[in-house]
């Protein structure tokens, strides 16, 4: 038998993912979201009581009974959101009332799950076969039933109680809905308490979720196939009774089945007493619409009716139909529109003198306003809304603050109406802005206006736009900033440029490129001069292996101290360079030998001497340098620079930390 009841609840499953992807598949609105989880939910509960029942593993079956709870606790709450959003009638819960149905939930799962489950389920008994666990609910657990069994029939008086409350032509649904509310809660409560009811036939196990499947496919047919209660009013009191006209709803045989508030009340009848009854009996007192409309299936235009009051009816008549598309009734609509239309022959009035009022003044090119003491717009011609955007319509009985832009600050209004309030004239520069949300610049003159009696009645303003003048001179000074700010920037980049081309980024010494420009110049000029100079070559001893020590920020600390000393040791005239890695040069111009040796060794000693510390560690690290002079040791620059690279080779094959001059026997080796 268990099998066959697992195969059951397992093809359950997949009906309840089947529910939950085609109500899934359509708009969230009529609660259709919180049906698809309800149908995902339900076929959840089926695949976890299956595996208990087929599973033979005591500690899986426990697992798979606490499982079942995610849908057991929450399948009530999500019905009873359903039932709510379905009935239109979502605003009676909020975020919070959301939550407070979520807390018993919560803690039933917290408790599932944690050493205090004895209090949601006090014992359990097992089988070894195949079957259901057995159990006794602790107190947690009738807690939860009560929560449970408060939802479901909370939800449900919700769905109830609008089909009831339709009307009677489409109560007959009514029968659909009972049933699928109902075969889940009969069929949990005979699990509940069949052994005590039922002991001869009470079969151990709890096909609610079948059952609740069996109503989702009840329900997924009829609501969001068959669509039975698109014709009802869901939302009655949304829809039917709080609309501000008169509905009337007609049978096939012109007797009234509904009628709501505003039509009880304006035609002074209760809906007890009306109902059934033909529709003469209700319009005896309004004998043109009964005579001319009575019969009529599909109208929509405004009538007259010569009542001891006259009323002006706006009259709407639609046949309807039942959703085997035969014809069912009518539905008449009427609303008074007497006030509406006696306010628009005013406003029509009001208009025309208006019209009479601005004739004089439209043809201005300049804006012209005409407001209240209080700045309330009165008049305007076309020029002000060519200028701001707005029309006639949009602009009067405003207060023209609504065009200020936030430009000027409160002491600027407040100055402006001192004027006025005077009884001065104020002139000047207003920014406003413009109905599509650009400013304006305007040059405005803002008068009082008095009547016979010299009383002040209104103020009149005369603006003219000069938002291009404006801009144009503001675009002239920005043009003359830019030039000023790109000039300076040229002339920044133009240094960074240079010395970008001529110096080493790492030490800020020349680059090799300009110790060979330097090197060509000091060969020619000590020529025409028959004048000295000397090229040290420099290199830090050992420096592959410090980089590879202590890494390469370690090595770039050790050149920037080299070049630092370089730098503040050389004269103005000669010139220092990173020739290239860990090498370095010093181009000393008119230096003889024996300067040359005395300045290597001076920079020798102030290298080792230097204290160089990097991450907690002393460097230890010398120099070696080799020194050749022009024309003793070369031609020209570039035999002498070969020269003083081969002394410097010379210092380092001979121990390092040494100035080695260069000597011809050199070449020989």
């Amino acid at each position: 038998m268990y099998p066959l009841i697992s195969g059951i609840l397992f093809l359950n499953f997949f009906i309840g993912l089947w529910l939950a992807w085609r109500s899934g598949k359509k708009s969230a609105q009529g609660g259709q979201g919180y049906f698809a989880l309800l149908m995902f939910l339900a076929g959840f509960f089926s695949l976890t009581y299956g595996l208990e029942i087929i599973t033979t593993s005591i500690p899986l079956k426990i697992f798979w009974l606490k499982l079942e709870n995610i849908s057991i606790v929450t399948m009530p709450a999500l019905w009873f959101m359903f039932s709510f959003v379905y009935t239109q009638q979502a605003r009676w819960f909020s975020r919070r009332h959301v939550v407070l149905i979520f807390i018993i939930p919560t803690i039933t799962l917290i408790l599932l799950a944690s050493p205090f489950s004895y209090l949601h389920y006090a014992s359990l008994g097992y089988d070894v076969n195949m079957g259901p666990v057995s159990l006794r609910g602790g107190v947690w657990y009738w807690v939860q039933m009560m929560q449970n069994y408060f939802l479901l029939t909370l939800g449900s008086f919700v769905i109830l109680r609008t089909v009831v409350r339709s009307p009677g032509i489409y109560r007959r649904q009514s029968a659909m809905l009972l049933l699928g509310i109902l075969i889940p809660i009969f069929v949990n409560l005979y699990y509940l308490f069949g052994k005590y009811l039922f002991p001869q036939t009470y079969i151990p196990v709890d096909f609610t979720p079948v059952a609740f499947m069996f109503t989702g496919v009840l329900y997924s047919f009829g609501v969001f196939r068959l669509k039975f209660l698109d014709l009802a009013p869901i939302a009655r009191e949304i829809i039917f009774e709080k609309i501000p006209e008169m509905v009337l709803v007609l049978d096939v045989e012109n007797r009234v089945v509904d009628i709501n508030h505003v039509g009880q009340d304006w035609l002074n009848v209760k809906h007890s007493q009306i109902t059934g009854q033909p529709i003469s009996a209700l319009l005896k007192e309004l004998p043109e619409l009964l005579g001319n409309y009575g019969d009529a299936m599909n109208i929509n235009e405004t009538i007259k009716i010569n009542a001891a009051s006259p009323l002006d009816l706006e009259l709407v008549i639609t046949p309807l139909t039942d959703p085997q598309g035969e014809f069912a009734g009518r539905v008449i609509l009427a609303r008074d529109v007497t006030s509406r239309n006696q306010a628009d022959r005013l406003i029509n009035q009001r208009n025309e003198m208006i019209n009479l009022q601005s004739a004089a003044l439209n043809a201005a090119v300049n804006a012209v306003v005409i407001t209240d003491l209080g700045g309330k717009c009165i008049w305007v011609n076309r020029a002000f809304t060519e200028i701001s955007g707005y029309s006639f319509d949009e602009a009067s009985g405003k207060n023209l603050s609504f065009l200020k832009s936030g430009a000027q600050d409160k002491s600027f209004y407040e100055k402006l109406w001192n004027t006025i309030l005077s009884g001065q004239v104020w002139q000047g520069e207003i920014v406003n802005r413009h109905k599509h949300g650009h400013l304006i610049v305007e040059e405005m003159t803002i008068a009082p206006v008095y009547n016979e009696k010299k009383e002040m009645t209104n103020y009149i303003a005369i603006k003219q736009d000069i938002t291009k003048r404006k801009r144009m001179e503001k675009e002239l000074q920005d043009a003359n900033l830019r030039l000023q700010t790109q000039m300076q920037e040229i002339i920044s980049l133009q240094d960074q440029l240079r010395e970008q081309a001529i110096r080493d980024p790492l030490t800020g010494l020349y680059n090799r490129r300009i110790l060979e420009e330097a090197l060509e110049r000091e060969a020619a000029q000590a020529k025409r001069n028959d004048s000295n100079f000397c090229i040290a070559m420099i290199d830090v001893d050992n420096f592959k292996a410090l980089n590879d020590r202590h890494g390469h920020p370690a090595g770039d600390m050790v050149l920037k101290s080299l070049a630092a000393i370089l730098i503040h040791n050389i004269r103005q005239g000669d010139v220092s360079c990173r020739y290239g890695g860990d090498e370095f040069a010093v181009l000393l111009s008119n230096a003889t030998i024996e300067g040359a040796m005395k300045r290597a060794h001076q920079w020798r000693r102030a290298f080792q001497m230097l204290q160089k510390s990097f991450n907690g560690q002393t460097l230890q690290v010398t120099l070696s340098i080799g020194i050749a002079s022009y024309p003793q040791h070369g031609p020209d620059g570039q035999k002498v620079l070969e020269a003083a690279d081969k002394a410097l080779y010379e210092s380092k094959a001979g121990g390092k930390n040494r100035v080695t001059i260069y000597d011809e026997e050199l070449d020989k080796n």
